[in-house]
């Protein structure tokens, strides 16, 4: 068993990105991009189970993209996993503050220094938030001979006042990982359907509640939605998952012998936005060509940014002045046989 070592590289020659890596999983982090985890490579089969975008770390020459719409996000947006706060989804104004898309957090330069832990080298991560007063740090490290990734984070409100927040993780995975056939596991009760996002490959009616995994379709079928569908005619889904037993998603890939679990805090993190693209939007930017998927541990829904959340669910969180909430999220990669022994009771 390795002890987990870390070093730079440089990513398309202009891309400066740390590594941390054993015997077992290698993760590639990108500080001056949000802190984007970039990658997660297991080494047993060589597959990155993380998403990338067509256009990948380019950013996209469309200069005309509203400043804080999600068109300006996308032009960015490279795949991969982004933390969302202190707002999450659309662009809102929340008490004298314009938050953008998916929040200020993850459009921001993080610093970043390698150091050691029990396991070795980890990364440490931080970023002083422009718009509100949030100190944030991350802790990426290895869980030694796991083939598992850990983010300890810490928010901290740096403010003389109560701050409203919202906290939500954005991992998005690929193929091969993501694949037909593939399946969701968790132990979510009830989806609940996005009342705004839809299109033709929407099999759900917006705004309607089901039970998890199995739900009805706007033309009256029976769905198991936990199954990955083939890209065409494709599907375009957004929905909140609820009603957890406890923080645990997994995606299985029988034919890639190959489970990615995600294992987050159920009491901080009771949703799970589920996001998928898959071969349905033929229109900018995907033009047909995205196939991902994400499962989003999250405070709140919907995916109305930290304004349109507490204008409606009212599931934003507070954080007192000079207050910090702190968290870990883990996620492990595995033989199928291996994936259902991962649970948040094992979490430090």
């Amino acid at each position: 068993m390795s002890r987990a070592k870390a070093w730079e590289e440089l990513l398309d020659g202009a891309n400066r990105a740390l590594v941390l890596a054993d015997d077992r999983i290698r993760v590639t982090l990108l500080p001056d991009r949000g802190g984007d985890v970039h990658a997660i490579r297991d080494l047993r089969t060589g597959i990155d189970v993380l998403w990338k975008t067509p256009w990948g770390l380019r950013i996209r020459a469309d200069h005309d993209a509203p400043k804080h719409s999600a068109a300006a996000w996308l032009n960015r947006y490279a795949g991969g996993w982004q933390v969302l706060i202190p707002s999450g989804g659309g662009p809102s104004s929340h008490r004298g503050v314009d938050h953008p898309y998916h929040g200020e957090a993850c459009s921001l330069p993080w610093a970043a220094v390698v150091a050691t832990d029990g396991g070795g080298e980890c990364v440490e991560l931080g970023v002083h938030l422009a718009d509100s007063p949030l100190l944030l740090e991350r802790i990426v490290s290895l869980a030694p001979g796991r083939g598992e990734v850990v983010l300890a984070e810490r928010v901290t409100n740096e403010g003389d006042r109560p701050l409203e927040y919202m906290w939500v993780h954005h991992p998005a995975f690929g193929a091969p990982l993501v694949a037909p056939g593939a399946r969701i596991r968790t132990s979510a009760s009830t989806i609940l359907a996005d009342s705004t996002l839809d299109g033709p490959g929407n099999p759900l009616e917006p705004g309607t509640s089901h039970p998890w995994p199995v739900v009805s379709t706007r033309d009256g079928r029976q769905l198991d939605l936990s199954l990955i569908p083939d890209a065409s005619p494709g599907r375009l889904l957004l929905g909140y998952l609820s009603g957890f037993d406890e923080g645990v998603a997994s995606i299985e890939n029988d034919a890639l012998d190959l489970a990615c679990t995600l294992c987050w805090q159920v009491d901080l993190f009771p949703y799970a936005w589920l996001w998928q693209e898959l071969g349905a939007t033929a229109a900018a930017p995907w033009f047909g060509g995205a196939y991902t998927m994400a499962i989003e541990p999250a405070t709140s829904f919907p995916a109305t940014g930290l304004g349109g959340v507490a204008g409606t669910t009212a599931t934003h969180r507070t954080l007192a002045a000079g207050a910090a909430v702190a968290t870990e999220l883990r996620l492990r990669l595995s033989p199928v046989s291996d994936s259902n022994h991962m649970s948040s009771s094992a979490m430090r």
